[in-house]
């Protein structure tokens, strides 16, 4: 949410603040302060990256023709943080047979998230400040007043991530798995890079159950991968995926969510023959799909949030984290 005021030439009315130091904000507060505006990032945490422990996170590079380290750049954020473009890996159907995918261009680009020197998000910060942006962090926004951008944290869950970062001692990896026993209405993986790996339920309902699909997903991979853990520690997060008003962001009627089992597997099978670019060609609308838009915006027109969860004595990671701070931002 953003109020400008059109036409001032008092250098105070060129101040933009931005409340939010996370990946949308500080990228909007590079691109604004190389235009030179000035400007400010507010945030209430005492550091960027507060959520997350060096956990790893995917930067998927398949549903556009172009590369995303050159679309950030072309946005004048240079890719200055670690990162390791993966092109290879296996993904498993709902009846758990394996397919090796390969991509002519990262399928996905593997990144740290948390406050460490590498980090995704302290790059974006070292940037920012580069740029001339002013960052004030333990600095709570209670009301909007004169230019502001609100960049917080979504307000509704509709799919949360449970799982574990770790040691081990596999070789490097990527692995993507369908099915009811380990994600409900999702998918789980598991990443493993130099001696790192994350595995993770992804899940659009039962939320409340959490723990008992991210021990399916473990074992999942233990038996399929060879799964090997040291020193796992637990991570969560959360998300929106609203349909877009023309289909050109967020769900489509294209994803798994509306395809079921039979859909997920043939696309699975279709990956284990072909390029993955049929995996982009897939997730861009075409014409049956343009027209089936109408009809899936209004069945997921209610907000997705998880009918299984009553948020009462519920440790899943919506009611630890969700409602509770966003409500109050």
């Amino acid at each position: 949410m953003m109020a400008l005021t059109p036409g001032a030439a008092d250098p105070e009315d060129k101040k933009i603040e931005i409340v939010g130091a996370g990946l949308a904000g500080l990228v909007c507060a590079i691109v604004l302060a190389k235009v030179n505006r000035r400007v400010v990032v507010r945030e209430r945490h005492e550091d960027v990256g507060h959520r997350f422990r060096d956990d790893f996170q995917r930067l998927e590079n398949w549903t556009a023709d172009g590369n995303v380290p050159d679309e950030l750049a072309e946005a004048g954020v240079a890719a200055d943080f670690d990162h390791f473009g993966v092109t290879d890996g296996v993904v498993f159907d709902s009846r758990a047979t394996a397919h090796r995918v390969h991509g002519s261009q990262p399928l996905f680009y593997l990144l740290r998230r948390g406050n460490a020197t590498g980090t995704l998000d302290r790059a974006l910060l070292d940037r920012a400040r580069a740029a001339g942006v002013e960052v004030r962090f333990n600095d709570r926004v209670k009301r909007t007043a004169g230019n502001m951008i609100l960049a917080g944290r979504p307000r509704r869950a509709d799919l949360i991530a449970v799982g574990y970062v770790f040691d081990t001692t596999m070789a490097d990896g990527a692995w993507l798995a369908f099915g009811a026993e380990i994600a409900s209405k999702g998918y789980a993986y598991l990443l493993v890079h130099q001696g790192r790996g994350a595995v993770a339920s992804y899940m659009f309902s039962g939320f409340h159950d959490q723990a008992e699909y991210l021990a399916a997903t473990v074992s999942y991979f233990k038996r399929h991968a060879g799964l090997k853990m040291q020193k796992p520690r637990g991570f969560g997060g959360f998300r929106e995926c609203p349909i877009a008003a023309h289909g050109d962001a967020g769900w489509k009627p294209g994803d798994g969510r509306t395809r079921g089992p039979r859909g997920i597997d043939y696309l699975v099978g279709k990956l284990g023959s072909n390029d993955t670019d049929v995996l982009g060609q897939a997730y861009r609308l075409s014409l049956p799909m343009r027209l089936l838009l109408p009809f899936a915006r209004f069945h997921y027109r209610n907000p997705l949030q998880d009918r299984s969860c009553s948020h009462n004595n519920c440790n899943c990671v919506w009611c630890q984290h969700g409602a509770h701070e966003v409500a109050d931002t």
